[in-house]
């Protein structure tokens, strides 16, 4: 017996709706409603359905030569008391123009959604107004760049969600006190590990060998101490007499951090890793000249230090990632918590400036 093939207009007639609606809705396009999207998946899923591949490869080129057409906006929630703190450091704003830019690459806008006014000891309110603020605006996909853990660790049931960043639910629930019940959404986010294992490795290819490491608390607890368990690994392969303490570097300004001295005439080291800008004018103060005493390597070049050697750790890519990760979830009607969750880590590369010795 010969069977027909279960196409799209065969789908059409079961689903009542065009073939053009049918395909729109199999794409995950948001221009389909969320009921109806589902409705005619599983129609096609009953009629046994299954997409010829080929096909679909040519229909996504025809698609990408096209200027992309508005789709739907994705906000970014600002859940910082400072309206400009994703635009105040170079940092920072290279995540949101690289969301923004590839939000807009899809056909989506990229709005930030800020509150006066957020109370710090009630993450539950400070959601329920987000979200009223994103309904009344019908936004349905958002980026959480991990300003509070109490917000991203939240159940936004009613969204699809994205964090920029990770924390550990135990060393969040430590820094954040009226942190609620840890919920995982996907994320996007820097490879710590393999970053800081490349750094090491292009040190010690320039000849350094008592590298050292400045880590603040605060980025521990970030990295779920990923820093700092890829620098010990990275140690275990070197000679003992070359392994230095990490130095904890806990000073906000341009205050050398206390034990900071002690501890570089103590261990001797003849290059450091960092992450604070701050660090080359703290060990100038202590008299070591930058790079004939010392070699210095920061682990997120941006514009503030990018003259210095170090790991260009991709900011636009991994605000990109977060945007793809909202629009997956779009397209396939996913809301609210993942029953597994994906973390996707953009590996840096190394970039050399002026703060290490040349080869």
């Amino acid at each position: 017996m010969k069977f027909a093939p279960v196409n799209f207009e065969t789908i059409a007639a079961k689903a009542g709706v065009s073939k053009m609606t049918v395909s729109r809705a199999l794409r995950g396009e948001t221009n389909v409603s969320p009921a109806t999207r589902e409705r005619i998946r599983k129609i096609a899923t009953q009629a046994g359905y299954q997409p010829n591949p080929l096909l679909a490869i040519y229909q996504s080129q025809v698609r990408a030569s096209r200027a992309p057409s508005y789709q739907a906006t994705i906000a970014w929630v600002n859940d910082k008391a400072d309206r400009e703190y994703w635009r105040r450091t170079p940092y920072n704003k290279g995540l949101l123009l690289g969301a923004r830019a590839q939000a807009e690459s899809l056909g989506y806008r990229l709005d930030e959604i800020w509150l006066e006014e957020m109370d710090e000891t009630d993450a539950a309110k400070n959601i329920q107004r987000f979200a009223r603020v994103l309904h009344a605006r019908g936004i349905h996909g958002c980026i959480l760049p991990l300003g509070n853990p109490a917000h991203a660790y939240a159940d936004w049931k009613d969204f699809s969600v994205a964090v920029i960043g990770m924390v550990h639910d135990a060393a969040a629930r430590a820094n954040s006190p009226v942190m609620p019940d840890a919920a995982e959404h996907h994320k996007a986010s820097f490879d710590y590990f393999a970053n800081v294992r490349i750094a090491c490795e292009k040190l010690r290819s320039l000849g350094y060998r008592r590298i050292g490491f400045l880590l603040c608390s605060w980025l521990d607890i970030h990295t779920d101490k990923l820093y700092r368990g890829s620098f010990l690994a990275q140690q275990m392969d070197w000679p003992r007499t070359e392994h230095i303490p990490i130095c904890t570097a806990d000073s906000p300004n341009k205050t050398p951090p206390a034990g900071l001295e002690k501890w570089l005439d103590k261990h001797r080291p003849d290059a450091v890793l960092c992450s604070k800008a701050d660090t080359k004018d703290w060990l100038i103060k202590l008299g070591r000249q930058i790079p004939d005493d010392l070699g210095l390597a920061h682990l997120y070049l941006a514009e503030d230090v990018k003259d210095w050697s170090g790991i260009n750790p991709g900011l636009a890519e991994v605000g990109a990632a977060a945007v793809d990760l909202v629009v997956q979830q779009l397209k396939l009607n996913q809301r609210g918590v993942p029953a597994r969750f994906h973390e996707l880590f953009v590996t840096g590369k190394w970039s050399s400036g002026n703060t290490t010795r040349k080869l």
